[in-house]
C-alpha cells in the first residue's frame, strides 16, 4: 500500500486531479429532462380526517439547521392542512429500541425517520435486537 500514512491528507497533486475531474464532468453533455416520459397526473383527493394529528419519531439533530428546517417544514404542513404535528427527537442509539417498543405496543408514532436497517431490525418478529438471535 503506497503512502498508507497519508490517508486523509490533501495534497496539491490530489487537489489538481480532483479539480480536473470536476471540470471534465462539468463539460459532459447532460441528459435532457425531455427524454424522461412524463404524464399529467392529478394529486389524490383524499380528505383529511377530522381531529387528525401526526406524530413523528426521528433522530436527534446532528447539526442545528437539521432540526430547525424540519420544525419549519412541520409547522408549514400543520398550517396548510390544519393537522397538529408532534415531533419526538431521540438519540440514534435509542431510535431502534423506541421503534421496537412502539410497534409492539401499538401506540407508537405515525412516521419514523431513520435508517431503514435500524427500523427493520427493531420490528422483525422474534428477534432479540440486542443479541441478534431468535
Amino acid at each position: 500500500m503506497r503512502n498508507a500514512g497519508n490517508i486523509g491528507r490533501t495534497t496539491r497533486r490530489g487537489t489538481l486531479g480532483l479539480s480536473a475531474a470536476a471540470l471534465a464532468a462539468a463539460t459532459l453533455p447532460r441528459a435532457s429532462l425531455g427524454a424522461i416520459p412524463a404524464a399529467a397526473a392529478e394529486p389524490p383527493r383524499l380528505p383529511i380526517e377530522s381531529n387528525a394529528s401526526l406524530r413523528v419519531l426521528r433522530p436527534a439533530r446532528f447539526v442545528e439547521p437539521d432540526e430547525v428546517i424540519f420544525r419549519e417544514n412541520a409547522q408549514s404542513f400543520s398550517q396548510r392542512h390544519n393537522v397538529p404535528v408532534r415531533m419526538d427527537f431521540v438519540s440514534w442509539e435509542d431510535l431502534g429500541a423506541q421503534t421496537a417498543v412502539a410497534s409492539n405496543t401499538g401506540s407508537g408514532p405515525d412516521v419514523v425517520l431513520g435508517w431503514g436497517e435500524v427500523i427493520a431490525q427493531a420490528n422483525e418478529p422474534g428477534v432479540n435486537r440486542w443479541e441478534g438471535r431468535r
